[in-house]
């Protein structure tokens, strides 16, 4: 069992924007110190929101190729999937 706020993780909308936590206390995670015009911070806000996430599917994948997880053919293409699109959302392209 992890021990970090559960997700998923959003970014506000406000300037410089936080990110929260969806439990029911909205639980700041992390306050960023840069303004939302600011295309690095953005990036680094994308990726720490995403941090819950990553891990979820990092587990997944380990604990298919562990067989700790329930096979079946699409097992690890689905994960892997899964796996592209956050990264994708992480970039900004999605």
């Amino acid at each position: 069992m992890s021990k970090f706020t559960s997700g998923p993780w959003f970014i506000t909308e406000q300037d410089p924007p936080e990110i929260h936590g969806s439990d029911e206390r909205r639980t700041v995670v992390c306050i960023t110190t840069a303004p939302r015009s600011n295309e690095w911070n953005m990036a680094d806000a994308r990726l720490i929101a995403a941090a819950p996430e990553m891990y979820e599917a990092l587990l997944k994948i380990v604990r298919i190729n562990a067989g700790l997880e329930a096979w079946h053919e699409d097992a690890m293409p689905d994960a892997m999937n899964r796996a592209r699109s956050l990264l994708a959302r992480i970039d900004g392209d999605a």
